[in-house]
């Protein structure tokens, strides 16, 4: 298994004063933030392995992806001079359509700090735009996301556009998405609606979620999160790189992202996930559909050390596979 590089240790030089020297005042020179500096990623047969190591500058966060052999390609993650999330870029891929390749996506907003545009840009074309209509009011906002320029008389990028309906709350949190999918080719509209509920402490406790495929209701059910203790350290990540957008864009259906969803829903580390629903599937029975994930985490005080993530799936056949992931700090 390829090791993790050697984290490096950052130490405070105690300056000299004129004055006679004394125990260091905290104010004066607080404790360096501890930070994730590295995850890894392994299945239980060993057969996919990722192992992320975590760079921070003023300006960008470097996110290194290892895999079994030892090659490396790297995710940036870049921010603004008013340090909100300005671009995000992948060596490999953000998300691949079905004969292309997203590599990097650019945020623009307007003079209000509102997200208005996205320009995509993928192996064999570039800048393909994303508009954002924002309605703010006194209890947050709503967006309608135009995704909708996968193919053109120059070009065809072989994916579905997409219409995407989210509401906010005043803190930015994802209450409601939907997202209409038109297939150019087969003229099917696919929509997936999910609906948020929170607790007091903004944990993310249940989602409702509806599909249809041309307007007719095929699946149906609710995800129900149980949550472990807090990790402050680990849960920091989610902000430190999507700063701005970090309660709602990487939650929902606007990011489209292959890599794995470290977090898929917004508050503490999880305990358990777990969906329970019924499919149509085209038959006139409706199906069961049973989704289970347990997470047996490991701590040092506050800090989240391990998880072991089992995950069974019931529905036509039933799977059952293990996920371990550790996670370092410096």
């Amino acid at each position: 298994m390829k090791k993790i590089f050697p984290v490096i240790s950052f130490f405070l030089l105690m300056a000299s004063c004129q004055k006679e020297l004394s125990l260091a005042d905290p104010s004066v020179n607080p404790a360096p933030e501890r930070v994730v500096s590295a995850i890894v990623i392994t299945d239980s047969t060993q057969s996919d392995y990722d192992s992320l190591v975590y760079r921070y500058l003023p300006d960008k966060t470097r996110e290194v992806h290892y895999n079994h052999s030892g090659d490396s390609t790297t995710r940036t993650y870049y921010y603004d001079t008013d340090n909100r999330f300005s671009k995000l870029e992948d060596e490999k891929a953000i998300y691949y359509t079905n004969n292309d390749v997203a590599k990097r996506i650019s945020f623009q907003y307007n003079s209000s700090g509102q997200l208005v545009e996205t320009l995509t840009d993928f192996a064999t074309v570039t800048g393909i735009k994303a508009y954002y209509n924002n309605n703010l009011s006194a209890t947050g906002k709503s967006i309608i996301v135009y995704d909708t320029f996968y193919n053109s008389p120059s070009y065809n990028l072989d994916w579905a556009n997409r219409i995407i309906y989210n509401t906010l709350s005043s803190d930015d949190y994802l209450l409601y998405d939907s997202c209409i999918f038109i297939n150019k080719v087969s003229g099917v509209l696919t929509t997936r609606v999910s609906a948020y509920n929170y607790d007091t402490e903004k944990n993310a406790t249940s989602i409702s979620k509806l599909t249809y495929h041309d307007e007719q209701l095929s699946e149906w059910g609710t995800v129900t999160v149980t949550r472990d203790k807090p990790a402050p350290d680990y849960e920091a990540l989610r902000e430190k790189l999507f700063h701005n957008l970090a309660n709602w864009y990487q939650t929902g259906s606007v990011l489209q992202d292959d890599n794995y969803p470290l977090f898929s829903f917004p508050g503490r580390m999880y305990k358990s996930i777990v969906y329970t629903g019924y499919s149509i599937n085209g038959g006139p029975i409706p199906l069961q559909v049973y989704n289970r994930s347990e997470f047996n985490n490991t701590y040092n005080d506050d800090l989240l050390m391990k998880s072991v993530i089992t995950t069974s799936l019931q529905g036509q056949g039933n799977t059952h596979y293990v996920t371990v992931i550790r996670y370092y700090y410096r």
